[in-house]
């Protein structure tokens, strides 16, 4: 009887010990069965305050450092509108692009793109690119790259690649380069192939004042009265010519000249004579008649 008694102590015991340690809640039904229920806790749970800064984007951390500059620019010259000089911040948001599109020239960008197809059903144009490479090979000489693709819907398109050195000594300035590529029209379906060389050159007379000549030859192989490639004012074609141009304001001035272009159809030098608008500094952009 009294081992009886002590197993039954130390069963309560227990019991009592595991109901005060966990959550359960044990219940006794009428027929002796016994249910545990959890019981309802509450957890308190302490998250650590944040130890690490804001994420600033590698263009925001570039437009910060041009802003810098531009203000030691402002302080040790006499030129007022350095804003135009460190405002251009587009080519810095290339950084803040994904991983797998942060690739060096434009021409690659559609190959990591998953919706490139889509894209080229929709729109003939959407692989097209234009890009620059201008790279510094003394105090007033640089060499400058061009890459460009260019899709017309039923007129054709061109591949170009083109590179000029230009030189600055003073108020003139002289630009010297050639051109190479690939151009397809309706009247030829297979791209065909041709190149040429091109001169600039510039002087500045006055402040509101510069004549501007220029000439360049361009070779079509045998496709020489292509009616769309003589048509269109975006192809390279012997040409030679002039202008003076004038600065009304700092941010609009205006060119009159005359251009003698080839002609395939008759072989001569044709006039055309030009009008064209012009921004400088800020506005960037340029427009001709």
């Amino acid at each position: 009887m009294k081992k009886c008694c002590l197993i039954i102590g130390l069963c309560l015991s227990s019991l009592c010990s595991i109901h005060a340690q966990s959550t359960l809640k044990f219940i006794v039904d009428k027929e002796g069965k016994l249910f545990a229920i959890p019981s309802e806790t509450n957890y308190e749970i302490k998250v650590p305050e944040a130890t690490y800064k804001s994420y600033t984007s590698v263009s925001e951390q570039n437009r910060r450092l041009q802003e810098k500059y531009a203000e030691a620019y402002r302080q040790y010259t006499s030129f007022n509108r350095v804003e135009y000089i460190f405002t251009d911040y587009s080519y810095l948001q290339e950084a803040d692009r994904p991983a797998n599109m942060n690739v060096l020239s434009e021409a690659y960008r559609p190959f990591f793109n998953p919706y490139t197809p889509m894209l080229w059903r929709i729109n003939p144009m959407a692989l097209d690119y234009d890009e620059w490479y201008i790279k510094p090979v003394a105090f007033n000489t640089a060499v400058l790259v061009n890459g460009r693709q260019e899709t017309w819907p039923a007129l054709g398109g061109v591949n170009i690649a083109s590179m000029a050195v230009s030189h600055r000594a003073g108020s003139f300035t002289v630009t010297t380069g050639g051109f190479a590529g690939r151009y397809y029209t309706p009247y030829t379906p297979h791209p065909s192939y041709w190149g040429g060389v091109n001169a600039t050159a510039r002087y500045e007379l006055t402040d509101w004042m510069a004549m501007r000549a220029w000439g360049s030859y361009a070779f079509y192989g045998d496709n020489k009265a292509d009616p769309f490639m003589v048509a269109n004012p975006w192809m390279n074609r012997t040409n030679v010519g002039g202008s003076m141009e004038f600065k009304v304001s700092d941010d609009f001035g205006f060119g009159i000249g005359v251009n003698y272009q080839h002609n395939h159809f008759n072989n001569r030098m044709e006039p055309q004579f030009m009008f064209y608008p012009f921004g400088n500094a800020g506005s960037r952009f340029r427009l001709g008649f």
